[in-house]
């Protein structure tokens, strides 16, 4: 279980005006359970300017002396909003919270008995903002980097024992532009999970190897990952 001095990460859905019913819908069937405004490691808010799109909560044992930790590594924070919202260097929003419990998350068993669970964040970053988002991201979970092997464009965050979700870096093919974020589920049969995503609104983009991308008001991915461990299945 994650200790009072880990750093945890939540995950905001953040929909605009036009978005946010058919948005709160859609997941609310696709997760299980009603996803509150506030609280828990996956909730649900609606935006006043900018696209939909999903926004990290960083649950930190100090908060000022993350503040400070933001503003070194080149990110910056709202003086106005109460909430310390902030931003990335590349400009990813995030809020710091104090709230130092993490939430517990399990798989959910769907009909035909396959599992599956939201347990990830992926942080997509454009070329330029690579080297900085990357220690940015490290630095202030104070989540060590672990590498991929053979996959330069990938990097894990390990997360501590108990935290309900993982962070992964993934260095985009674009040179340029703001940095942003996607969810990710793990799922024990991908074929499956897909067909229950579809059914309940959501609509493919792509299939790929060991992930499938699909549109359901924000865009996500369910991968070949065990939903009890996170990680990916032997091929």
């Amino acid at each position: 279980m994650a200790s009072d001095d880990d750093t945890w990460v939540s995950a905001f859905l953040t929909f605009t005006d036009d978005d946010y019913d058919a948005g709160l819908t859609l997941w609310n069937e696709l997760t299980g359970y009603s996803l509150s405004v506030d609280g828990g490691f996956l909730s649900a808010r609606r935006l006043n300017s900018g696209p939909s799109g999903v926004h990290l909560g960083v649950h930190v044992p100090d908060v000022g002396t993350a503040v400070g930790e933001v503003r070194r590594l080149g990110g910056s924070i709202d003086e106005g909003d109460e909430r310390l919202v902030g931003r990335s260097p590349g400009g990813l929003p995030f809020q710091l919270v104090d709230d130092r419990k993490p939430d517990t998350s399990a798989p959910s068993q769907w009909p035909g008995a396959h599992t599956s669970m939201v347990d990830q964040i992926s942080i997509d970053i454009p070329q330029e903002h690579w080297n900085s988002e990357s220690t940015f991201w490290s630095t202030l979970t104070g989540w060590e980097t672990q590498t991929i092997p053979g996959l330069d464009e990938y990097a894990f965050l390990i997360r501590p024992p108990g935290a309900p979700l993982r962070i992964i870096l993934q260095r985009l093919g674009e040179p340029t532009g703001s940095v942003r974020a996607h969810i990710d589920w793990a799922v024990s049969d991908r074929a499956a999970e897909t067909e229950r995503h579809v059914a309940a609104g959501a609509r493919v983009l792509q299939v790929n190897p060991i992930w499938t991308v699909l549109d359901g008001v924000l865009t996500y991915c369910v991968t070949d990952r065990n939903p009890a461990t996170g990680l990916h299945y032997e091929k």
